[in-house]
């Protein structure tokens, strides 16, 4: 006997399937609901994920979603609200840019990934807070162990695999289309630690980017320092 059943939300049942076959947990009374056309939508992100297991997937992953929520987290922790928009979490790191010496009107933030096209910041800026970080052993200990390790893991698994940058570069990657770039530590052949930042603009091949990034880490990690 064939039985019929009428689902009466396929697309909500769809992305809860989909969502559990990923790992990630559904509560069994949740509730479905539509906006309605004129109403105001919410952003808003929950979490209980600690901090060191968030930023390995926002680093070392490279995950977009986990880059959005750090910004909320962000905003909660500079704000004190129970309830952070994006927005607090900008305001958070222009703070930080303040403490790093540097003017927050001379860039433009807008997301926490990175994925749009109106973000604007300097490889100086990042510099300066790979130098910030550097100086004090607990925030370095947190953001080093979650960058990407080249030729090991990571964005940076098939990058530098041969030669003084294999393993000895530890940077974030990231793309969009014509910007490629690349930022973080590279210690030396003498074991000392420098911090880079490489951005490429307007380039019409992304591996091309990549490769001059790599030779410059190479060259970095071979310096007499």
């Amino acid at each position: 006997m064939m039985l019929s059943v009428s689902i009466k939300h396929p697309d909500s049942e769809a992305f809860i399937d989909a969502k559990m076959t990923e790992g990630i947990n559904i509560p069994d009374a949740y509730v479905y609901s539509r906006f309605a056309p004129d109403s105001t939508v919410v952003r808003m992100a929950s979490w209980d994920t600690p901090v060191q297991v968030a930023m390995y997937r926002l680093l070392k992953e490279s995950d977009n979603l986990n880059a959005e929520a750090f910004l909320h987290r962000l905003g909660v922790q500079y704000t004190g609200k129970k309830k952070a928009s994006a927005d607090d979490g900008i305001q958070a790191v222009k703070h930080l840019i303040k403490q790093l010496g540097h003017s927050p009107d001379d860039y433009k933030l807008v997301d926490g990934s990175g994925l749009s096209n109106y973000n604007y910041i300097s490889p100086e800026l990042l510099v300066d807070f790979l130098k910030y970080a550097y100086s004090s052993t607990e925030i370095f200990q947190r953001i080093y162990k979650s960058l990407p390790v080249a030729g090991r893991d990571g964005t940076l698994k098939d990058r530098m695999k041969g030669g003084k940058a294999y393993k000895n570069v530890t940077a974030k990657t990231g793309t969009i289309t014509g910007i490629s770039c690349l930022a973080g530590y590279v210690q030396t052949s003498h074991n000392h630690m420098l911090a880079f930042a490489i951005m490429n603009q307007n380039t019409l091949w992304a591996s091309k980017a990549r490769r001059l990034q790599d030779m410059i880490c190479e060259e970095l990690a071979k310096y007499p320092l």
